[in-house]
């Protein structure tokens, strides 16, 4: 017998722990864990309850043969008919051949895959626990009482970054063979390293390493159907994914950031994206668009991006330095300061440094680094040149800049 779910209704497979719409549980079993369970012969206790990812429950797990070292244990869950003995094994191949290349992934934007087990017929992976903010915070939401919470969007310059850091990812993931594609991007499966200030693309339970050409139902009611609705590029309503799928889903997620108009209240209308700047507008609406072709790649979006925090449109200026030599990036500026050290102290004690920085890199840490090593300079003397001559000025140059602070 079919069991309806409670939250949206859909009518789920006999012995179904999660609606395959929602991810709602159906049963006890698939809130079974407690905290203090132990889990795979006592390899994991269970800390605390972390939510609900893409593909059922995620809790926080200590490693008790690791020092207590803390990973994020996640169920993932493949619909099929528990009562066929014949298709329970084909989706622990599957679950298995899925974890086998999740393991095998390895960039600074991805959380490590630790190991995989199952048990009494649940399917688990143990990742990396990455500590810090996800996105979200900050956004209107609504509480689980129903109450909205009110937000603001984030700054500009900093989802850029981050989008440009999540375009890397989506760049390694797409060199894969056979390409991986995540699905289920949002701004709650960003998070922002608290130590690294890095963005990490998480809950890779859904992740596919195939594309997907099922014979999902025109309402996107079919098994393979992963993602948000809002964020979920129109493509997998049909049960085909590809990489520039993870596109579509991050443009909607940055718009979501830079306007805090949650895209799930409107599918596929971004209404507000005439209010931000022309060129950031251009960058996401060429994203958003509903032809997969007619989308940029990954490394393609990355490059606007750089372009635009870079200085927009216009050519990136370069700091001149003796003999003709420029900088066009953080990288490049300090290695001609190492070789020309009293004249960068001068671009340093006169400001022009963490003007550059802010202005040409779009880098405001780096700017108050710069600024604040200048008020430390021995015998600072104040705004206007020091150690070089005045005609030594900013030219225009090519190339993206590398991020980070001086």
């Amino acid at each position: 017998m079919t069991i309806p779910c409670p939250n949206c209704g859909r009518l789920n497979r006999p012995g179904a722990r999660y609606c395959a719409s929602c991810q709602m549980p159906l049963s006890e079993a698939a809130l079974a864990l407690q905290s203090g369970q132990s889990l795979a012969g006592g390899t994991y206790r269970v800390v605390r309850p972390l939510g609900k990812g893409g593909m059922g429950a995620v809790w926080l797990v200590a490693q008790t043969k690791a020092f207590d070292r803390l990973a994020v244990l996640k169920e993932v869950i493949e619909y099929y008919d528990t009562t066929d003995a014949q298709e329970r094994e084909k989706a622990l191949e599957r679950f298995e051949a899925e974890a086998r290349t999740l393991g095998e992934l390895k960039h600074p934007g991805i959380p490590d895959l630790y190991a995989y087990f199952s048990e009494s017929g649940h399917n688990y992976l143990v990742m990396e626990y990455i500590e810090g903010p996800d996105l979200s915070q900050g956004l209107t939401r609504e509480g689980s009482d129903g109450q909205i919470t009110g937000g603001s969007p984030h700054p500009a310059d900093e989802v850029l970054r981050y989008m440009g850091q999540i375009c890397e990812v989506l760049e390694y993931l797409a060199t894969r063979q056979p390409p991986v594609v995540h699905n289920d991007i949002k701004p709650g499966n960003i998070i922002i390293d608290k130590h690294s200030q890095r963005a990490v693309l998480v809950d890779f339970g859904t992740a596919k390493t195939r594309y997907l050409r099922s014979a999902a139902r025109a309402d996107g009611s079919g098994e393979e159907l992963y993602g948000t609705v809002g964020y979920a590029a129109p493509e997998l309503f049909r049960g085909h994914a590809e990489p520039r799928s993870d596109i579509y889903s991050l443009a909607a997620t940055a718009y979501h950031l830079l306007t805090d108009d949650d895209p799930r209240d409107h599918p596929m209308q971004y209404p507000q994206l005439d209010r931000l700047q022309p060129a950031v507008a251009d960058m996401l609406r060429a994203a958003l668009a509903q032809e997969i072709d007619r989308r940029p790649t990954a490394t393609e979006l990355r490059q606007q991006v750089e372009a635009y925090l870079a200085g927009g449109t216009g050519p990136l200026r370069a700091l001149t330095f003796p003999g003709g030599e420029t900088a066009n990036s953080r990288d490049g500026m300090l290695a001609l300061a190492v070789k020309h050290w009293s004249y960068a102290a001068g671009l340093l004690q006169d400001g022009t440094l963490a003007r550059w920085a802010l202005r040409t890199l779009r880098d405001p840490a780096a700017a108050q680094t710069g600024d604040a090593h200048d008020h430390a300079l021995p015998g600072r003397r104040g705004p206007g040149p020091a150690h070089r001559p005045p005609d030594r000025v900013c030219q225009p140059g090519p190339g993206p800049p590398a991020g980070g602070g001086l």
